[in-house]
C-alpha cells in the first residue's frame, strides 16, 4: 500500500526546472561562478538569478545542459559543479575574430538541498562571455529527470 500511495503521488509533484540567460557582456577570471541573470522560466524558484545558484528541492536525477558564448579571439570555458564535485566540463575557444558557442550537456544524481552551478576553470586565461541581442546566447537549463 506504501508503494502504491507513494507512486501515485509522484504524479502530483510540482516539476522543477528552470532555463536561464545572460544579458550582457562580461569577463571573469578562473573558479568564478557564470551567473545567468535572467531566468526564463523558474517552475519552482530553484535557481537563484542573484548567485547563478541552483538547490535541489528534493533527490532525485537531474537534466542539465549550459551553452557559453565567446567572441573575437577568446576562451570561455566552463564546469557544472554539484557540491564541489565537478560533473561535466564545456568551452569555447573564438580564435578567428569571429563569434563561436560550446554546449554540454550532463545527467546527475543530487540529494535535497545539494548546490549546483557554472564556474569557470582553473585553466586558460580570463573568459569572456559576449552577448549580442541578435547572436546566441550563453544560457543554463535544468530539469528534475527522476525524482527518488
Amino acid at each position: 500500500m506504501q508503494r502504491l500511495n507513494t507512486s501515485s503521488n509522484k504524479g502530483t509533484e510540482t516539476p522543477v526546472m528552470f532555463y536561464a540567460l545572460t544579458e550582457r557582456t562580461f569577463t571573469l577570471e578562473k573558479v568564478s561562478t557564470v551567473i545567468f541573470e535572467k531566468a526564463v522560466i523558474n517552475t519552482g524558484g530553484h535557481y537563484h538569478t542573484f548567485d547563478g545558484i541552483f538547490i535541489a528541492p528534493r533527490s532525485g536525477t537531474y537534466f542539465f545542459s549550459w551553452t557559453s558564448c565567446t567572441h573575437n579571439a577568446n576562451y570561455a570555458l566552463t564546469e557544472l559543479m554539484v557540491e564541489n564535485q565537478l560533473i561535466a566540463k564545456a568551452g569555447v575557444y573564438e580564435a578567428s575574430g569571429s563569434y563561436h558557442c560550446g554546449s554540454m550537456t550532463a545527467l546527475c544524481k543530487m540529494n535535497k538541498e545539494d548546490h549546483a552551478w557554472i564556474r569557470t576553470t582553473p585553466y586558460g586565461p580570463k573568459h569572456y562571455f559576449y552577448f549580442h541581442r541578435d547572436t546566441p546566447r550563453s544560457t543554463f537549463l535544468n530539469m528534475l529527470w527522476n525524482s527518488e
